[in-house]
């Protein structure tokens, strides 16, 4: 459950689009979790809400408006605006 176990996952996430798709249909940490345990990643929802709201923290306006749809979790952790 660990910080680097998070940051791997967004490394495998970032390469792998089907991946990346299916984080787009989450709404919670712990789908987002639950994911990554699935893909031999072990972090707790707490990491993955504490990380999100360190990049909200950094975010313009515009790019908090670009999130507030849903599938926040690959557009933050791109750093893609307009959606995944």
């Amino acid at each position: 459950m660990s910080a680097e176990q998070f940051e791997a996952f967004l490394g495998k996430m970032r390469s792998d689009p089907s991946l990346m798709k299916r984080l787009k249909e989450t709404s919670s940490h712990d789908e987002v979790a639950s994911v990554a345990k699935e893909h031999g990643f072990e972090f707790s929802a707490e990491i993955s809400k504490r990380t999100r709201e360190k990049e909200l923290a950094l975010l313009s306006e515009e790019e908090l408006e670009d999130i507030s749809g849903g599938g926040y979790f690959c557009r933050l952790y791109t750093k893609k605006t307009g959606g995944c």
